[in-house]
């Protein structure tokens, strides 16, 4: 958990990253299990970055048992890039599954926890298939950031600019997948979130913002 910067009015609710997880069978259901979820708490969410290949929609996901919400997913080509996120107040660990429309040829994710969420919808979403990947997103006071990217390349790295890199690991060798997150942020329209692949491959990117 980094430092918050927030100087706003009210609480800022407390976001950490906990963990990734990568799976390079071809299937049609992901189950991650054992996944890091960090201390209980009655209002603790999971939000997870949900990246699989292999030219498939996520049609489902749980977290620890409970149905997850997905916020929304965008498809550049093979690639996928996604959120979901449930209200999960117990268990320190536990399974993430992820169900395709299709089966997948390798799939990972990125796992965060928060407390003190006003609201499990976040107040805006983007998305990109561009390199770079320039996520805009309007934050409201007190705001927290999640982000992901993918890229079909071998040995690549992300650069963020707007956020700060959680994770950044390979699939196969042949698939780059990266997070990104920051919080305690105040009232900002139009933040630009922006990912680049050394490459210069173009990618998948999904954002959200929440308060």
């Amino acid at each position: 958990m980094r430092d918050l910067i927030y100087i706003g009015g009210g609480d800022p609710a407390n976001l950490t990253y906990l963990q990734s997880a990568g799976d390079d069978a071809n299937l049609t259901t992901y189950t991650f299990a054992s996944q890091n979820f960090g201390d209980e708490a009655a209002d603790r969410y999971i939000i997870v970055a949900l990246m699989p290949v292999g030219a498939a929609s996520i049609t489902s996901v749980t977290i620890g048992g409970v149905s997850a919400t997905i916020i929304g997913q965008v498809a550049n080509g093979a690639n996928v890039a996604g959120l979901a996120i449930a209200l999960v107040p117990t268990g320190t660990s536990g399974s993430v599954v992820m169900t395709l429309s299709d089966a997948g040829t390798r799939a990972g994710i990125s796992c965060y926890s928060v407390t003190g969420l006003s609201d499990p919808t976040p107040t805006d979403t983007n998305t990109s298939t561009a390199d770079p990947s320039v996520l805009n997103l309007d934050v409201p006071d007190g705001g927290f950031i999640v982000a992901c990217s993918m890229v079909a390349a071998t040995a690549q790295t992300a650069t963020w600019v707007g956020a700060t890199k959680d994770s950044n690991f390979a699939l196969q060798g042949a698939s780059q997948l990266s997070s990104a997150s920051i919080d305690g942020l105040e009232t900002e329209t139009n933040r630009a979130i922006t990912a680049t692949w050394s490459g210069g491959n173009t990618d998948a990117a999904f954002s959200a913002v929440w308060n």
